[in-house]
């Protein structure tokens, strides 16, 4: 069963709770009663299709023509 802490609490004991969650113990976060976030460690899967997909230099300012002549007309 995962623990449900209020934040008032959570706040008190952050680093502690930090320290579970990364160990594999994860807890739901609290306010008047209302859960707020589910709080858990990482999976360990991020980052497991690194060098699958290249991204191009320009990605940032990829079709930038087009895509202003949609906002703004010809």
């Amino acid at each position: 069963m995962v623990k449900i802490i209020e934040l008032d609490q959570v706040v008190a004991d952050f680093e502690r709770l930090i320290d579970q969650a990364a160990a594999g113990e994860a807890f739901v976060i609290s306010r008047d009663g209302k859960m707020l976030v589910v709080v858990r460690p990482i999976s360990g899967r991020i980052g497991f299709l690194a060098g699958e997909y290249n991204v191009p230099d320009d990605f940032d300012t990829m079709c930038q023509d087009e895509i202003e002549r949609m906002f703004y007309g010809e």
